[in-house]
């Protein structure tokens, strides 16, 4: 049997893309910030805060998901919202993220900051 030493990595405090938030979140971070065009676009996904399991259960299992985002939940998403919520893992990847952290947005001049802290 071989034994592997691993090293224990620094938290993720600053991710860049959806697959290091993702991360961040497995690995159960204690808080994390958001900012520039990530930031922009988690922006966009915030109307999805109070989805259930079931609808986000219901969301992954779409084969036409636009339409199914329409009718489960009233409102309307684009092509590119939907890229960016299969990048998070689904809309499960993203119910779990609304149930394991608290958001709050900060508008900056330039582009809102986005910070998740860990219930």
């Amino acid at each position: 049997m071989i034994l592997r030493s691993r090293r224990k990595e620094e938290p993720i405090t600053h991710p860049e893309t959806a697959s290091k938030l993702n991360k961040a979140r497995r690995k159960k971070s204690p808080w994390f910030v958001v900012e520039g065009e990530l930031a922009e676009d988690f922006k966009k996904v915030l109307s999805f805060q109070n989805i259930s399991k079931e609808e986000a259960d219901t969301l992954d299992t779409s084969w036409t998901p636009r339409l199914t985002v329409k009718k489960v939940t009233g409102t309307s998403v684009t092509v590119q919202d939907i890229v960016f919520i299969i990048k998070l893992k689904g809309f499960t990847g993203l119910h779990k993220l609304f149930t394991a952290y608290h958001i709050d947005v900060t508008e900056q001049e330039s582009a809102p900051v986005i910070t998740f802290t860990r219930k």
